[in-house]
């Protein structure tokens, strides 16, 4: 299965944008982790990504397989990866169980916006009040 996505860098600021696409694959999860990792490489400070799923379709089952691989198999650059604070886009039911589920495991809350335009607003004010670096608690 082909798996579509792109990861971006904004141009000034500590922020990824990881846009899904509406195929994926486990395997192709752990490329995408990759390419954000390369995004930052050479860079020290925290990285705020925007896991835009407005796109993706994943049911509830690939979903709690996907987090459960993550935290099983502690795959660098993942929704896991203290690295980041993710925020994530979408308004299917499964991307609130994956938010639940990934803010569990974190101990902290993942924010989750409708659209990316609202989630980069979110991400830069985060930065702008210096918040991005102390994650607020479950």
């Amino acid at each position: 299965m082909s798996f579509d996505y792109h990861v971006d860098r904004h141009e000034s600021l500590p922020i990824l944008i990881a846009a899904i696409g509406s195929q994926w694959g486990n395997h192709s999860m752990t490329n995408l982790f990759n390419d954000c990792l390369d995004a930052c490489q050479g860079d020290e400070q925290r990285f705020i990504r925007i896991n835009d799923f407005s796109q993706a379709q994943m049911s509830l089952t690939d979903i709690i397989m996907l987090v459960q691989m993550l935290s099983t198999n502690h795959v660098p650059g993942s929704y896991l990866d203290t690295n980041f604070d993710d925020v994530l886009v979408g308004t299917d039911a499964w991307v609130y169980v994956a938010r639940d589920r990934i803010s569990k495991h974190l101990g902290r809350h993942v924010a989750l916006f409708p659209t990316q335009d609202a989630a980069l607003r979110y991400a830069i004010n985060q930065l702008t009040r210096g918040a991005h670096t102390d994650p607020a608690r479950v």
